[in-house]
């Protein structure tokens, strides 16, 4: 059964869940996250029928690992491939308990390897990325499209299930519809270049803006970027694309939650959209470096749920949670709430919790420390009041770079180091990472 506090146990449709994920989606390029020119409206309506996590981080960046922090609850940076292989997932335990399982993946058709448990059944839809492509066309709306054709089919009209519909995100390199790539051209002072305006084969698009509200182009001529901050031509044009291509998503995201939403069968379903992490868009280096640092752009990532029967939608919560809480979270939605019940502060280190308790005010918050990294590359720690990063045991560089330290909330993307104002805080973070060792 599922929690009669949240839904009607009296329903004659069995509990559902859908989970809606992106590889990654840069939290300031969304308008209910804090950004006021670029169009997301159907996220935006979607604030306000859900709970929005404000602070929501990425387990790791890598997306194949961020995929197995989904789907085992519990963090994957420290591991290698072998070893996040054989992490045992929540899909048995649901088949176990006669539920039903559905992912429906996008692709681009270039690399349909995806990493995945096994789900009751995979179905792949392919499309293509381009400036001369059709919006129908292309990988997220094929998606939606497939989605829509698998309701109509009658699938799991009568078991309880899981449809998981996976996307990229704003996939590399960003190059939406020419409809789409043009909208956002006029605020990095690009509309007025005539014949000069060029249409990269793939953007260089090294950095985005540093803070949620991009400035004008005279402002940013009258006011150094901060150190490591890209205000280039190139990083214009990129970031003008990856905005454009941020508009096409939600524009499909908003079509595909009418389909869910017409369905008598699944409109009573838990909902969770999120992203596994954020996006490096050069505020702190070259997106060309393909190796980003983790900072604020690239471990935090959006996170909605939607859930039948509260009364807390339209809410945000500022509790710290992480990807490896989105499979506690269906697993507690299909349980008896016994099963799930915990005291705060007694989860062990590494693994996820139920966003529900959150939901039923049950606890104020899951955990004092999310736990993030970049493989080994790269090891952070976020807490409420700090953010810290260290290079990992398996960081190739020679010289690696000394421990970072970002005081927060006042530093919202990391730009300024206070590692040496707070030395102790840093030695103790550097000392909460020995479990990793």
């Amino acid at each position: 059964m599922v929690h009669s506090e949240i839904r009607d146990p009296k329903s004659k449709i069995p509990p559902r869940a859908v989970v809606i994920s992106f590889d990654r989606w840069h939290i300031g390029f969304i308008g209910c996250y804090g950004n006021d020119w670029i169009e997301t409206p159907n996220l935006d309506r979607l604030a306000t029928q859900a709970v929005v996590f404000d602070q929501h981080f990425a387990e790791n960046i890598d997306p194949t690992a961020a995929n197995h922090a989904w789907w085992t609850g519990a963090v994957q940076f420290p591991l290698d491939e072998e070893q996040q292989r054989a992490c045992p997932t929540w899909i048995d335990d649901l088949h176990a308990r006669g539920i039903a399982t559905q992912l429906i993946v996008e692709s681009d058709g270039r690399d349909d390897t995806t990493v995945a448990p096994p789900f009751g059944r995979i179905v792949t839809a392919r499309g293509t990325d381009g400036f001369e492509v059709a919006e129908q066309d292309t990988p997220f709306a094929r998606t939606v499209r497939e989605v829509e054709r698998w309701l109509k089919s009658g699938a799991c009209t009568t078991q309880p299930a899981v449809l998981w519909i996976k996307s990229r995100g704003v996939p590399a390199p960003w190059i939406p519809p020419r409809a789409f790539g043009e909208l956002y051209l006029e605020e990095f002072g690009l509309a007025s270049q005539g014949e000069s305006r060029r249409e990269p084969d793939e953007p260089s698009a090294d950095d985005a803006p540093e803070g949620e509200e991009t400035p004008d182009r005279e402002d940013t001529e009258e006011e150094p970027a901060p150190v490591g901050v890209d205000e280039s031509l190139d990083w214009r044009y990129g970031a003008a694309m990856y905005a454009a291509y941020v508009t096409l998503l939600d524009r499909w995201l908003g079509k595909l939650l009418q389909i869910l939403e017409t369905s008598p069968e699944w409109n009573g379903a838990l909902l969770i959209v999120t992203a596994g992490a954020g996006q490096a868009l050069g505020e702190h280096g070259r997106i060309a470096d393909e190796r980003s640092p983790l900072r604020a752009e690239s471990v935090h990532a959006p996170l909605f749920l939607r859930v039948p029967g509260t009364d807390q939608e339209g809410t945000r919560r500022q509790a710290i949670v992480q990807t490896i809480d989105v499979a506690p979270t269906l697993l507690d939605w299909f349980s008896d709430p016994a099963d799930s019940q915990y005291t705060e502060g007694q989860e062990p280190v590494g693994r996820g919790r139920s966003l529900l308790s959150l939901i039923r005010n049950e606890v104020a918050a899951l955990r004092d420390v999310a736990w993030m990294g970049s493989g080994r590359l790269e090891w952070g720690l976020r807490t409420v009041d700090f953010f810290y990063a260290e290079p990992g045991d398996g960081n190739p560089d020679p010289e690696p770079p000394p421990a970072v330290l970002f005081e927060k909330p006042h530093d919202n993307w990391d730009q300024f180091d206070v590692a040496p104002q707070f030395r102790q805080v840093t030695e103790d973070m550097h000392g909460m990472l020995n479990w990793v060792r």
